[in-house]
């Protein structure tokens, strides 16, 4: 008996470690991962979820996973999961200010164990990248105004110039002067616009 009861304390030991080992893993990972049991509690968060949420981490274990998570689309999608008629589903959310701000992105998918139902769900901050993608877009709109003014002023002074070919040359010097202008314009707008290209690549 007793060398039963020593194998069975050395396996419990073993796998005591390895879940250390793998919570230290979890957390340290950039993206948040919790995990829902089939009665909306969370089994388990790592670090990462917990500070985005804003929370602690030992807060936030046997917590009802719907209050955790204030965003109805998810709340919605982890209750069907948990039910077994629902399926994965992203959703954005607005952090408050007293969390710090920003957007955080939810994805929540099936998390299936023997007969139990539960939900996987990652947490991952989008603020830098909400944040590229509104400068990417007010650059483009401007760039696009840009090209937009030196194009119509070209096209003006060509059909200037060929309704009035018997012009005086120091007009039509004039015009193409302009149009030379608008064209170094041009080029350095799309010498911008593939730098960001670069940039991004």
């Amino acid at each position: 008996k007793s060398a039963v009861a020593d194998r069975a304390t050395v396996a419990l030991g073993g796998r005591r470690e390895q879940r250390k080992d793998l919570e230290q893993v979890f957390d340290a990972l950039a993206v948040g991962i919790i995990v829902i049991d089939d009665e909306g509690k969370i089994k388990f968060c790592n670090g990462a979820a917990a500070a985005l949420l804003g929370t602690g981490k030992d807060d936030v274990v046997g917590a009802d996973g719907a209050q955790m998570i204030m965003e109805p689309a998810i709340q919605a999608t982890i209750a069907g999961v948990i039910r077994g008629s629902g399926e994965r589903k992203t959703a954005e959310m607005l952090r408050s200010p007293e969390q710090g701000g920003g957007v955080l992105r939810i994805n929540v998918r099936p998390l299936r164990r023997d007969d139990e139902l539960g939900a996987l769900v990652t947490v991952e901050d989008i603020t830098q990248q909400r944040t590229a993608d509104a400068a990417r877009n007010s650059f483009v709109a401007q760039a696009t105004h840009e090209l937009r003014t030196p194009l119509t002023n070209m096209r003006l002074c060509l059909e200037s110039a060929m309704e009035a070919p018997n012009a005086d040359p120091e007009v039509v010097a004039e015009h193409f002067n302009h149009i030379n202008a608008e064209a170094r314009r041009l080029e350095r707008i799309v010498g911008e616009m593939l730098s960001l290209s670069e940039i991004e690549a």
